[in-house]
């Protein structure tokens, strides 16, 4: 993954900044730039769409570095960029396939899940939208619940909170698929 961050970091991103400025987006691209094309990648399965919506997501934080630094939390706003290109690139890919079920195989895929895990593969994707994320970057991506809680910009209370009920519905979610398939 580190050729990600190499190609991401030639493309130029932050240019227009200077001094101060571009070093501070400098280290914030280096802390983040990870988790945002991961998440996307997982959702997607396909690296340079992942790599194209990241990159998209940074050249607009800076392009807008000072308002994003005025934020609460930067890291939730840079999210939220990352959460509504994912929206419309997955309303692209479904209107292009006439389907999700192109998107589902891409995510399968991008997950990396092994044949045997497929039930908790669909029983992720069952999750509401706040739960699939806090999942996917907490125990996929393995972000600590700090890194969540700030991606989220919840505190890392309420990011626990999500996670336990994540849990607790990819549990009754996986239980009734093996209630209706006991193979």
């Amino acid at each position: 993954m580190s050729g990600v961050t190499d190609a991401a970091q030639e493309s130029g991103s932050g240019a227009a900044l200077s001094g101060r400025d571009r070093l501070a987006f400098a280290a914030f691209r280096e802390v983040h730039f990870r988790a945002h094309y991961s998440f996307v990648y997982a959702r997607f399965g396909d690296r340079r769409r992942a790599l194209r919506i990241a990159e998209e997501t940074f050249s607009q934080l800076a392009a807008n570095w000072r308002f994003v630094l005025r934020q609460e939390i930067p890291a939730a706003y840079a999210w939220s960029i990352t959460r509504e290109a994912i929206r419309r690139e997955f309303g692209y890919v479904q209107r292009r396939a006439g389907a999700a079920r192109e998107v589902f195989e891409s995510a399968r895929a991008g997950l990396a899940l092994m044949d045997d895990a497929t039930g908790l593969f669909e029983a992720i994707l069952e999750l509401p939208e706040r739960q699939y994320e806090v999942v996917v970057l907490r125990y996929i991506l393995e972000l600590d619940l700090y890194e969540v809680a700030a991606y989220l910009g919840v505190s890392e209370t309420n990011a626990r909170g999500l996670a336990r009920r994540a849990t607790d519905r990819l549990s009754r979610i996986l239980n009734r698929h093996q209630s209706i398939d006991p193979s």
